[in-house]
């Protein structure tokens, strides 16, 4: 498979955060509490000209925070749903700042879990390890859904 490797620069995501230790369906637990509280961060998002928000991530990271790949073959960890906002942002209160550090990934369309897994297992056969957990953006103006896999860091 041929891939896109481009730069994603440091980017700050507020948003909501559980744990797969919060039980199924966490993810879509946190996406509707974002969802429904969404005008207390929507100020604070980085905004095209016509006021769509830019980014919109499903963020990943270890337990650590240090924004590894999860646990158990990527199964454990952290998530957030949340939006792309200056990195100098301040959370209000209920919600959670993470400022995703600067890496090199292969980009893809998200074609859901199990392109995800088909991705990331061709990725490690051709010799690219994962530097970070993978990380899902939105572009809300354009519709499209992205998949990052970080395979290259700044030092």
């Amino acid at each position: 498979m041929e891939y896109t490797v481009i730069h994603h620069p440091e980017t700050c995501i507020i948003g909501k955060m559980g744990s797969t230790r919060d039980g199924d369906n966490f993810i879509a637990k946190l996406w509707q509490e974002a969802d429904n509280h969404f005008s207390e961060v929507y100020p604070l998002a980085i905004k095209d000209a016509n006021g769509t928000p830019k980014a919109v991530y499903g963020a990943m990271s270890d337990f650590s925070l240090s924004f590894r790949p999860g646990e158990n073959n990527l199964s454990e960890g952290l998530y957030m749903a949340g939006v792309e906002c200056p990195l100098d942002a301040e959370a209000p209160t209920g919600w959670t700042k993470w400022v995703l550090p600067a890496f090199d990934c292969v980009i893809t369309e998200n074609k859901g879990i199990p392109a995800l897994f088909e991705t990331y297992k061709d990725l490690s056969s051709q010799g690219m390890e994962l530097v970070y957990a993978i990380q899902e953006k939105n572009e809300p103006a354009t519709g499209k859904q992205f998949l990052l896999f970080p395979i290259g860091k700044e030092e």
